[in-house]
């Protein structure tokens, strides 16, 4: 379709249009907004009446590295936000899932034989032999809860650092003792910087590393997390007056553990998660955790993708988005009768 076609489905000036597509000032932003959705739906590219190369389409790749893990609900508010924001911009999407490496290059090959328009990965453990075989695809890329260097694709990342930080620094302020850290066994780029921002919060404290209680977990269930928890209470190993879980799932996990064998929480042991998942404001007590606005990185993803499909200049780029504490119930000061034998 041509503009001047498209000026006349939609019964504007072929100047209205044109300034639309090209991003001339001149129109107002509802007339620019319909006019580059309906421009779209009939293959053209805004930025000009070009017909676009690719199938016109966002794939959505949940590539999980190995299996036995799932991350669908990990990803589900990520996705969800992909999804509507796409519907926004006039843009299919189709959902992938992929497990394993060898799928995940039998995945890429066929989207670039179907000329993909683009694709947004989401990826529980991505690894620099997965980012090798991406930076070969014709077709741009969003990578979402991961980074690398790159010159092709571009990131989406939380700032697990800061936001580890914060968690720690709040569980500090409010116990005024040194925290302990519950560590997953499955380190993924996320989880390093999670503990980085733990490491961080104890020396604006002025507090030593190696004075922290560390537990290591390799549970990825709440139900596993808390039978290896009762494990190592039963094993009597030392147990700190507060503790920085990397994900809910631990933290979560721990704090039952903690209460079978009589302790309390958050009076003799609090916690502080990361993620905020459904289940954390349900447990007893809620959990103080880290929130992640995973529909909102859904969101900028998807607008970042949109920009690489109808621009033809590019530029590599890496997005931060900031998590925020949710103060609920499993934090508390620490007095001198609640400290753990």
């Amino acid at each position: 379709m041509t503009s001047k076609e498209l000026a006349k489905l939609l019964g504007l000036s072929e100047t209205a249009v044109s300034f639309a597509l090209n991003d001339k000032p001149g129109v107002s932003e509802k007339t620019r907004s319909m006019v580059k959705k309906a421009a779209i739906e009939h293959g053209m590219t805004p930025g000009g009446s070009k017909k676009h190369k690719g199938d016109g389409i966002i794939h959505i790749v949940q590539y999980i590295s190995f299996t036995g893990t799932t991350g669908n609900d990990f990803f589900r508010d990520t996705i969800d936000g992909i999804e509507f924001t796409a519907s926004e911009l006039g843009i299919r999407t189709v959902v992938h899932y992929v497990t394993g490496y060898e799928n995940l290059e039998r995945e890429l090959k066929e989207l670039e034989t179907c000329h993909a328009s683009g694709m947004l990965i989401l990826g529980f453990i991505i690894e620099e032999r997965e980012m090798s075989l991406m930076s070969f695809c014709s077709f741009p890329i969003c990578v979402i809860e991961a980074h690398f260097t790159s010159s092709k694709i571009d990131f989406i990342e939380i700032n697990n650092r800061d936001a580890g930080f914060m968690a720690t620094n709040y569980l500090i302020k409010k116990r005024a003792c040194q925290p302990g850290c519950i560590r997953s066994t499955t380190r993924t780029y996320d989880f390093d910087q999670r503990t980085e921002g733990f490491y961080d919060a104890l020396k604006y404290n002025m507090m030593t590393k190696s004075k922290s209680i560390m537990h290591e977990i390799t549970a990825s269930t709440i139900e596993d997390a808390e039978t290896e928890m009762l494990e190592i209470i039963d094993r009597k190993e030392e147990l700190a007056p507060s503790y920085f879980a990397e994900n809910d799932i631990l933290a979560i996990g721990a704090m039952r553990a903690f209460q079978k064998r009589g302790y309390r929480v958050p009076e003799d042991i609090s916690i502080i998660g990361f993620d905020d998942i459904t289940v954390s404001s349900y447990v007893e007590p809620p959990l103080t955790t880290i929130h992640i606005p995973r529909n909102y990185i859904g969101r900028i993803a998807t607008e970042r993708l949109y920009a690489r499909m109808t621009q033809h200049d590019h530029m590599s780029i890496n997005i931060h988005i900031n998590g925020y504490l949710v103060k609920r119930g499993s934090v508390a000061p620490l007095s001198s009768k609640n400290v753990p034998q």
